[in-house]
């Protein structure tokens, strides 16, 4: 079932909050002396630490899928024999 856009739901939608806002309102919402929250580091300290923890779970997450990759294509070439317990 579709709905009808009428004017007045557009304007109800508005009101209720159920419309997305664009970036540009977003960043006009931003209050004076409040710093938005950006992903770039305006210091000299070094990187953001957030985006050094987000590489080394990326990190790691390409290394286990690489090897697990390599295991499978020995155990289907038949050069490779897991251990047993």
């Amino acid at each position: 079932m579709r709905v009808k856009l009428t004017p007045h739901r557009l304007a109800s939608a508005k009101h209720d909050g159920m419309m997305r806002k664009t970036t540009r309102q977003r960043q006009a919402e931003v209050k004076p002396g409040k710093p938005a929250l950006t992903l770039v580091s305006c210091s000299s300290q070094g990187p953001d630490p957030r985006l050094v923890e987000l590489v080394r779970i990326l990190a790691r997450r390409a290394a286990r899928t690489w090897y697990a990759q390599q295991v499978i294509s020995l155990v289907q070439l038949g050069g490779f024999e897991p251990p047993t317990s």
